[in-house]
């Protein structure tokens, strides 16, 4: 697993985190934790969006990543924003309640957008 499971690109008012990995299990959810913990310290001050529409499959531990991530964020205020689910993954997580939690836009253009104002 020496690949990273998203690409980070500073768009200046945010990070992009564009997720490469079309599945996660427990060893992936793992190191998505870390890495995402490594991102936020590396680009401290700046939300973030994470654009998931590469993402076919995640599983309820993944969800949590995405969940503790909007809560570290949340703490130093700044934004998590989840962006272009696929269909299945958008009713995941409308399921799951966490569309109650996390901000959800339906591409990753609106996300940054929402970032703006």
């Amino acid at each position: 697993m020496g690949t990273a499971l998203f690409q980070a690109e500073d768009t200046g008012a945010a990070v992009l985190l564009r997720f490469t990995c079309p599945e996660f299990d427990h060893d992936k959810t793992q190191k998505l934790k870390s890495e995402l913990a490594a991102c936020f310290e590396q680009h401290a001050g700046k939300s973030c969006v994470a654009d998931i529409s590469a993402v076919e499959f995640m599983p309820s531990p993944t969800l949590g990543a995405l969940v503790e991530a909007h809560l570290s964020l949340k703490k130093s205020d700044r934004r998590f924003i989840v962006a272009a689910p696929n269909d299945q993954i958008a009713k995941l997580l409308n399921h799951a309640g966490l569309d109650k939690l996390l901000k959800i836009c339906p591409t990753t253009d609106a996300a940054l957008a929402e970032l703006q104002d």
